[in-house]
């Protein structure tokens, strides 16, 4: 249900406090997440993580290095969706499910390497997705793993730069928006993690690379619902040049 006014709780979720309601900045300044991920393609691509989840954890024996890390980064971006999606402004099937999705979502990333422990925090997590009623309540602090959502956004664009590149793009509008929108979704809530900032100069620019980041993805989300295949590729090209700034200064 989609609250007429923000409800402001300070409630406790894996061990963090964190507040309710509609995602902003203090001044009133931060975008709504519909502008640059909207609900429908966050629930697509969680929905794609969760299949392919299932599938690296269909058989002990095939559970290799290459199944846990992908585990990881897929569990950990999982954490992000769920997180904005229960504190996004759109009202969406996934707002009952995120609180105990994203706790779910974080115990299977930090027990991806064992197969017993990430298969019960699967289970978990694929029944949280089918919560109804008002769900728990969750905020800005940081859950997810910032170091494998790092990891994750290059393959997330990667797949998105192929998907928007030539005779492709007209095929895959949906996938190309969930996997932007996702992106967009990791800026948002990576730039209130200042794990990788020392400094206050440091704090600035991350969030101003990360809000760049995020914008960027927006825009292409955006040019993909018009099909508008040249802005989408623009779009790509200014995330490219955020990422850039962030790696020359904080990749190391």
């Amino acid at each position: 249900m989609l609250l007429s006014r923000p409800l402001v709780v300070v409630v406790s979720v894996v061990g963090l406090t964190v507040l309710w309601g509609e995602l902003r900045s203090a001044d009133g300044t931060r975008p709504k997440p519909s502008t640059y991920a909207p609900a429908k393609d966050l629930i697509r691509q969680s929905e794609t993580y969760l299949k392919r989840i299932g599938e690296d954890l269909a058989n002990e024996a095939d559970y290799g290095d290459d199944q846990k890390g992908r585990v990881a980064k897929d569990a950990n971006t999982l954490v992000v969706i769920a997180q904005l999606l229960a504190m996004h402004d759109e009202s969406n099937d996934w707002r009952a499910a995120a609180g105990g999705g994203m706790e779910a979502a974080h115990q299977l990333a930090t027990s991806s390497d064992d197969y017993a422990e990430a298969k019960a925090a699967y289970d978990k997590l694929v029944a949280a997705t089918k919560a109804s009623g008002e769900g728990k309540k969750v905020g800005t602090d940081p859950v997810a793993e910032i170091g494998m959502l790092m990891k994750q956004v290059p393959i997330v664009n990667n797949t998105l730069r192929r998907g928007v590149s030539g005779t492709r793009f007209a095929k895959t509008l949906d996938a190309n928006a969930a996997q932007a929108a996702t992106l967009a979704a990791i800026a948002e809530l990576s730039s209130f993690d200042k794990s990788y900032c020392s400094s206050d100069e440091d704090r600035a620019l991350w969030e101003k690379v990360c809000g760049e980041m995020r914008d960027a993805a927006g825009e292409v989300v955006a040019a993909i619902r018009k099909e508008d295949q040249a802005k989408a590729t623009a779009g790509l090209d200014k995330l490219v040049k955020s990422c850039d700034a962030c790696h020359e200064k904080f990749r190391k």
